[in-house]
């Protein structure tokens, strides 16, 4: 075996020890579905896909509705603003760019 070929081998069992595979730990239909549902929260607010722990966890849980899913990352803490809910931060941010444009109310 060359050290290529060591490489890969540990890739592949690296890939295959995450939870939240595709066809293997998710059914490929449900997998899809979540999927979708799933990045359309995480892109906007953490620029990337959910992760596979993310997504074995919305299996697990029977999160399969697209509702159920943006509820679930609706009530995570946003990223960029302690204290306020990823599904508060639309609000928080309207009411910001007020008190930025105009100042504080006296």
């Amino acid at each position: 075996m060359s050290g290529s070929d060591t490489q890969q081998a540990k890739v592949k069992a690296y890939l295959y020890s995450l939870p939240g595979k595709r066809g293997i730990d998710i059914p490929e239909a449900q997998f899809d579905a979540l999927h979708a549902a799933a990045s359309g929260e995480t892109l906007p607010v953490w620029g990337r896909h959910p992760t596979p722990e993310q997504m074995q966890y919305l299996h697990d849980n029977e999160l399969h509705h697209p509702a159920k899913v943006k509820e679930l990352y609706g009530n995570l803490q946003h990223p960029d603003v302690p204290g306020v809910k990823v599904s508060e931060y639309p609000a928080w941010e309207q009411a910001y760019s007020v008190v930025k444009d105009h100042g504080k109310p006296s």
